[in-house]
């Protein structure tokens, strides 16, 4: 990790660290990475009811990612489930991209997820989603369209990311 990529959001170490610790090879689900920012007190219990928490949260994708990186929302794998991972050049197929762009800041999200290049657009269309899993407070997917609240080895990895994190400055 560099010093740029040091200083940046939770959201940033959470993807980080779950890939550099093996846990999955993408990215980590919105749902999850919605719940640690509520678990760790930066969103509201009304960040949970509406389409704010992805608003945010996408914002921060778009303006907050170190150069050379950007976080692509695409969909797992395993869980075929949409996805943040961090990635140095764009991963998936441009044809199966939007490009939400503002400035020189981009984020990109598979078509199938949303297809207006805006965030606001971007954040209603995954709230579609995954309203269910985020308004319910289960953040933690464990199959396709199966989240259940966060296990203690899952608060577990948070409060460690947390703690990494303090390491790291």
């Amino acid at each position: 990790m560099t010093n740029a990529e040091k200083d940046r959001p939770f959201w940033f170490a959470l993807i980080y660290r779950w890939k550099a610790t093996g846990r999955g090879t993408t990215g980590l689900t919105l749902p999850f990475l919605v719940g640690a920012l509520h678990f760790e007190g930066i969103y509201a219990d009304h960040h949970l009811s509406d389409h704010s928490a992805l608003f945010y949260l996408l914002t921060d994708f778009q303006r907050m990612c170190p150069k050379p990186l950007h976080v692509e929302i695409s969909e797992c794998v395993n869980l075929h489930e949409p996805v943040a991972g961090l990635y140095p050049q764009l991963y998936m197929a441009a044809a199966e991209a939007t490009e939400v762009r503002d400035g020189n800041r981009v984020l990109y999200i598979r078509k199938k997820y949303c297809r207006e290049p805006d965030i606001e657009s971007a954040a209603k269309a995954l709230w579609g989603t995954l309203k269910e899993p985020i308004s319910e407070r289960r953040f933690s997917c464990v199959g396709k369209q199966l989240y259940v609240r966060f296990s203690t080895t899952d608060q577990t990895f948070i409060e460690q990311t947390k703690h990494w994190m303090a390491q790291q400055r």
